[in-house]
C-alpha cells in the first residue's frame, strides 16, 4: 500500500523493500535469466574493442584496490571501477538489450551493477536474480514517464533512468532498509548522467561511458544512502527534480512511474538484438532481409533504395559514416551492410568492413523519409517500409513493424543461446561458454555468484 502523500521515490522504495524473490514469478526469473546471458555476451565481446583496451589501460594506472572482476580481462580494481568499465563494455557495440517504450537498455547498466557489487558482497546467485530485476523494473517504469521526452530533447535516456536502476540493485544487494532505498534513489537522480546525443552525427568513443557512469554512480549512492547520507526524495516529482531537468518543455508521465507496481513486470517488454547496431535500424535491416529471401539482388542492379520509417528513426540518416559508432547509427550503412555481405554481425562493423567502397557507394544510393503515417505508431511499433529499386525499372518492398527480437516477434531461448555461443565463440572454449550457460540458467543455486564471475576471464 503507498502512503498518502509519499514521495515517488518511497513509494519505489517500499516495492524495493518488500519484494522478494519467492514472489517473484517463475517467467520473470527465466526472462532475467536470458538478459543476464545476453548482457554478459555483449560485454565480453566489449571487452575486445579498441575503446575498452584504452578504458583499462587508464583505470589500471590509477592503483585502486583490487577488488572486482573486470569482465573479458583478468584484473581486478576496485567496484566502483569495475562497475564502470563492464557497463561500458557491455553497451559499447549497441548489442545490448532494450525496452521500446522506455527507449532505455536497462541491461548494461543493471546487470554489471549487480555482478559486480555481487562479487564484492559474496552475494547468492538468487540475490543477483532479486536484484537485477528490481533494477529493471525501477529503471523501465522511470523511463516510460520521461524516455520520449528527453529523446525529443536529444538527451540519451538510457543512463539518466538506468541509474535509478542502478541504485536499486546495489541498495537491494546492500540490504538497504526502506528509508535507505529511497534516498539511494534520491542521491543517485541527484547525480544522473546527462548525455549529449552528439555521437549520433560525429566519430567518437563516448557513446557508452555516460552508461557506464550510471552504473558508478548506482552504487556509490547506494553506499552513501546506507551511511546515512540524504538526498532530496522529492528527486522525479519536485520542482527542479529529475523529471522537469531532463524533460521540459516536453511532456512527461509521471504516473506511469507506479502504474500497476508489483502486478506488471517490465522486464517481459524488453527485446533483445540480432544485429550489433542501434535499434532504430533494425525494422529496415529485417525488411531488406525479407527481400533478399525472396530475390537475387546485386549492389550494382540497384538504383535506388527508400527507407520510409518513424521520425525518431529518420534521425539516423547518415550515407557516410566514418567510425563503428556512426555506421551503428546510420539506417543507410546498415541496410547497404546487410545487401552487399549477406549478414549483418559484429564483423560488418569494423573499419574495414565499413570503409568497403562497395558498401559505400550503396549506402550513398539509400534516402531515410519520415512518414508522416508513422507519426503516431512509434513507440508502439518500429513501422518501417523498405523500397528497393532496380535500374531494370523493378521494385520490391517489405513492411516491419517489430524487428526480430521484440516482444511481438520474440526469439526462442534456443536463439539467444545461440547468439551467445556464435559470438563469443570467437573468443572462448565452447567448454568455458557451456560452464557459463549452465551456471547462468540455474543461477538460483549459486552460493556465491563468484563460481560465474570465475569464468569471465578471456
Amino acid at each position: 500500500m503507498e502512503k498518502a502523500n509519499s514521495y515517488l521515490c518511497e513509494v519505489l522504495a517500499h516495492f524495493i523493500s518488500d519484494t522478494t524473490f519467492g514472489e517473484m514469478p517463475e517467467y520473470v526469473i527465466e526472462k532475467a535469466k536470458l538478459c543476464i546471458l545476453d548482457t554478459l555476451g555483449t560485454a565480453l565481446l566489449g571487452s575486445q574493442t579498441e575503446a575498452a583496451r584504452k578504458l583499462n589501460k587508464v583505470i589500471q594506472s590509477l592503483s585502486l584496490p583490487n577488488e572486482c572482476t573486470v569482465i573479458g580481462t583478468c584484473y581486478k580494481t576496485s567496484r566502483l571501477y569495475a562497475a564502470y568499465v563492464n557497463s561500458m563494455e557491455a553497451a559499447y557495440l549497441d548489442f545490448d538489450d532494450g525496452h521500446r517504450e522506455s527507449g532505455i537498455h536497462p541491461g548494461c547498466i543493471i546487470i554489471p551493477t549487480a555482478l559486480t557489487l555481487g562479487e564484492y558482497l559474496n552475494a547468492s546467485g538468487e540475490q543477483i536474480l532479486e536484484a537485477v530485476i528490481l533494477g529493471y523494473e525501477v529503471a523501465i517504469r522511470v523511463g516510460v514517464a520521461t524516455g520520449m521526452a528527453q529523446f525529443k530533447r536529444r538527451i540519451d535516456a538510457p543512463s539518466t533512468c538506468g541509474v535509478f536502476g542502478a541504485a536499486t540493485a546495489a541498495g537491494k544487494l546492500l540490504g538497504l532498509n526502506e528509508h535507505e532505498l529511497a534516498n539511494a534513489l534520491a542521491i543517485a537522480g541527484s547525480q544522473t548522467p546527462l548525455s549529449p546525443s552528439i555521437w549520433y552525427y560525429e566519430p567518437s568513443m563516448v557513446k557508452s561511458l555516460p552508461h557506464a557512469l550510471a552504473s558508478k554512480v548506482g552504487i556509490l549512492s547506494a553506499m552513501l544512502a546506507k551511511e546515512g547520507f540524504l538526498g532530496p526524495l522529492g528527486i522525479l516529482e519536485g520542482r527542479g527534480g529529475f523529471c522537469e531537468a531532463t524533460c521540459l518543455p516536453e511532456k512527461y508521465q509521471l504516473e506511469k512511474i507506479t502504474e500497476e507496481l508489483g502486478r506488471k513486470w517490465r522486464i517481459m517488454e524488453v527485446y533483445f538484438k540480432f544485429y550489433p547496431s542501434c535499434r532504430w535500424c533494425h525494422s529496415a535491416v529485417d525488411a531488406t532481409f525479407n527481400i533478399l529471401r525472396t530475390q537475387r539482388i546485386k549492389p550494382d542492379d540497384i538504383a535506388e533504395i527508400i527507407v520510409k520509417t518513424y521520425s525518431t528513426a529518420a534521425q539516423l540518416s547518415l550515407n557516410e559514416p566514418k567510425d563503428d559508432t556512426t555506421a551503428r547509427l546510420s539506417i543507410p550503412y546498415n541496410v547497404a551492410a546487410a545487401i552487399v555481405y549477406g549478414e549483418l554481425g559484429v564483423d560488418q562493423f569494423n573499419i574495414d568492413a565499413i570503409n568497403n567502397p562497395i558498401v559505400l557507394q550503396l549506402a550513398r544510393k539509400v534516402s531515410v523519409v519520415a512518414d508522416e503515417s508513422f507519426k503516431d505508431k512509434y513507440p508502439s511499433a518500429r513501422p518501417t517500409t523498405v523500397e528497393i529499386k532496380l535500374k531494370s525499372g523493378s521494385k520490391y518492398s517489405s513492411h516491419v513493424d517489430f524487428p526480430f527480437g521484440e516482444p511481438e516477434n520474440p526469439p526462442s531461448t534456443e536463439q539467444i543461446r545461440y547468439k551467445f555461443v556464435k559470438w563469443v565463440g570467437k573468443y572462448l572454449s565452447q567448454e568455458k561458454i557451456q560452464k557459463i550457460i549452465e551456471n547462468i540458467e540455474n543461477l538460483e543455486e549459486l552460493k556465491n555468484i563468484k563460481q560465474l564471475i570465475d569464468l569471465l576471464c578471456i
